[in-house]
């Protein structure tokens, strides 16, 4: 009994499918269709050859296609995720010779600096940028 090399190629690419089932990361599973499209081509009747190339082109050119969208995913979260203070209203009691003042946000003690060309009053104030641990602000606007 022979087994054909179209059953080879898709029981690897099945089981490693399977196997990203079980961890995750789905570069097992860019593997598992690189071994699908082996299958594809012995069912092509090309060489042996021919068959691992057709796996390893796919599955490089899945496995990079993954990689840019999952970054591209991080990316826009991650800026997201550093820009959560822009915007928050703090409230500015006084304003200190070097102008600077020390606020109360997220209770905890902030120094904050006014957006250059900013009025330097007291009252509420909207954060505009974080400087490292220093609130950027510009007064609200009242209406």
């Amino acid at each position: 009994m022979t087994i054909s090399v179209t059953l080879v190629w898709l029981v690897i690419g099945l089981a490693l499918c399977a196997a990203e089932l079980l961890t995750g990361t789905f570069y097992l599973l860019m593997l598992g269709l690189g071994c699908l499209a082996g299958a594809v081509a012995a069912v092509a009747d090309l060489g042996f050859g021919w068959q691992c190339t057709a796996g390893g082109v796919v599955a490089a050119i899945a496995g990079f296609v993954f990689h840019r969208v999952r970054n591209a995913k991080s990316t826009a979260q991650s800026e997201a995720l550093q820009h959560l203070d822009v915007g928050q209203i703090v409230t500015v009691q006084q304003w200190n010779a070097d102008g600077t003042a020390s606020v109360r946000y997220r209770g905890a003690p902030w120094i904050c600096r006014p957006e250059n060309g900013a009025d330097v009053v007291s009252g509420p104030h909207q954060v505009v940028r974080v400087d490292g641990a220093c609130l950027i602000v510009r007064p609200v606007k009242a209406g």
